[in-house]
């Protein structure tokens, strides 16, 4: 059965064939036919090491603007064309600076934020969702760039809900999952918001009461990792429900006693499936994925003495650039936080990021513009709200507390936004509210690309979108064409020009001021 909320909820603004031209030279200025003597144009360029590629999968048509400058250089044009992110390398810079946490309040209402999850639209709007513990209810919450705004959504049926996770797909909408349990059957809750109404239907009634985890693929389709029910506390073993676009359907993924709990998924840009697990059973934590074209599970950390030593509590997943997974999770025997990263059926590194007191609960992890780790987490010695990152001097884990003084930190979650800036909801039980933290990593990244300008030299440009590049000319020695060229990140050439270029002598004059 679905339910559809249609009471009003907070309103949200929703999210080169090769052509090739000759170029008038911006502020580069280029020799002529006499000054080139009978040499063909392409001994002027330097030697490739690399393929030549033209521009084939461009656009046939590119511009440039202005057309015209000083052999001075230093004049900012646009290059406008499409492909251009393709082509692109990235550059990450830090800014150096010592950032701090901004803590403010997402949700007054009382007893909000248990657990919560959030992300960021297309548009830099913020949405959570989050469980109120006071009146078994879903909350929303949206930020659109100047306040919060808080709304019910959906109740739990006077029962608890558990621990919600939430994705946004390319389409800006949003997908939640929970477990709800009555006196009849445990329950897993699927909602999703379109930009106007949340629905939410349940998708299992034999899930076990406990974390969850959701993803969606290339076709904004969503996928839920959860825990069949069964007699033991890790459930019956790990399941995957599938929505295909019309309906759903659920598969068995590692089946057996006490294993599948405190699940995390992520999905890659093929849509290969990863899921983190806890294999409590045999004192594992797990992971499976269907990157074969069948599941497969392997072990990524396993406990010093069966049945007495868990790791893979609460896990949280990410994956980072280069394909590499990172897992945050808690062991229960030595009450730490645990970090493992590898790639399946490869070679994984378990260390322990924090072992002061009982502390590693509730953590969700995070990668930044550098593939590097972010952890938030809650500790019970003290309850207390840590972070955790990899210094990267000395290249060990920098633990810090962002919250204390009061209960906080059970239930949180954190993302990073395109500006490398963190946004981490969290519950402060002591206040019976939903705060929210942000900080800056210092990173900043730039998609950028080496365009030549002829003889006279490359210089750097920014690729600002797939069809837009800026850069600034060089200076140059006399007047005249240029051909100009994008060498991408992988040294390969596309000339925006043609093969056959004629050089005019330009006279500009000399004292002309810029």
């Amino acid at each position: 059965m679905v339910t559809i909320f249609t009471q009003p909820v907070l309103h949200q603004p929703m999210r080169l064939g090769v052509l090739l031209v000759t170029i008038l030279l911006l502020g580069v200025v280029v020799p002529t036919t006499s000054m080139l003597g009978s040499e063909p144009l392409q001994d002027l360029q330097p030697p490739l090491s690399n393929d030549i590629r033209q521009s084939e999968a461009r656009s046939p048509t590119y511009a440039v603007s202005p057309a015209n400058g000083l052999t001075t250089g230093g004049e900012e044009i646009t290059i406008t064309g499409s492909g251009f992110s393709d082509l692109a390398f990235t550059n990450i810079t830090d800014d150096g600076v010592n950032h701090q946490w901004q803590v403010s309040t997402m949700d007054y209402s009382s007893e909000a934020g248990r657990y919560n999850s959030i992300v960021m639209d297309s548009s830099g709007y913020l949405h959570a969702v989050h469980i109120n513990g006071g009146n078994y209810n879903i909350r929303y919450s949206i930020h659109d760039g100047t306040s919060w705004s808080s709304a019910d959504i959906n109740d739990c049926e006077g029962t608890y809900c558990w621990d919600v996770h939430m994705v946004i797909d390319g389409n800006d909408h949003l997908h939640a999952a929970y477990t709800t349990y009555t006196q009849w059957a445990e329950r897993l809750v699927y909602m999703n918001y379109d930009g106007t109404n949340w629905t939410s239907e349940e998708v299992s009634s034999n899930a076990l009461f406990g974390p969850v985890g959701i993803a969606v693929d290339s076709n904004n389709n969503p996928h839920i990792s959860y825990a069949a029910e069964g007699s033991h506390q890790c459930g019956g073993g790990l399941r995957i429900a599938s929505h295909d676009g019309t309906d759903w359907s659920t598969q068995g993924i590692d089946l057996g006693s006490n294993r599948g709990c405190d699940s995390a998924i992520v999905i890659d840009e093929n849509d290969d499936i990863y899921i983190a697990y806890q294999d409590r059973d045999s004192s594992k934590l797990k992971i499976a994925t269907d990157k074969s074209g069948q599941w497969d599970d392997y072990t990524v950390n396993t406990g010093s003495y069966p049945s007495e030593m868990y790791p893979g509590y609460m896990s949280s997943i990410a994956m980072d650039g280069q394909g590499q997974i990172h897992i945050a999770h808690h062991d229960s025997k030595d009450e730490d936080l645990k970090y493992s990263t590898g790639v399946p059926n490869g070679q994984w590194t378990t260390t322990v990021v924090d072992s002061s007191g009982n502390t590693g609960r509730d953590p969700s992890i995070v990668i930044d513009l550098a593939d590097q780790p972010h952890i938030v987490y809650h500790t019970w010695s003290g309850q207390n709200l840590k972070y955790a990152t990899i210094d990267p001097v000395t290249t060990n884990w920098a633990v810090t507390t962002m919250a204390s003084g009061a209960d906080v930190g059970e239930g949180n979650s954190i993302i990073i936004d395109e500006s490398g800036v963190m946004h981490v909801p969290f519950n402060d039980a002591t206040s019976k509210i939903l705060k929210y933290a942000t900080k800056s990593t210092g990173l900043s990244k730039t998609n950028e690309i080496t365009v030549q300008f002829g003889q006279y030299g490359s210089v750097t440009g920014t690729v600002v979108n797939d069809s837009t590049i800026q850069v600034t000319t060089p200076s140059a020695s006399s007047a005249g064409t240029v051909i100009l060229t994008l060498w991408d990140k992988e040294d390969n050439q596309h000339q925006l020009s043609s093969t056959s270029v004629s050089y005019t002598h330009l006279t500009l004059p000399t004292n002309r001021e810029v």
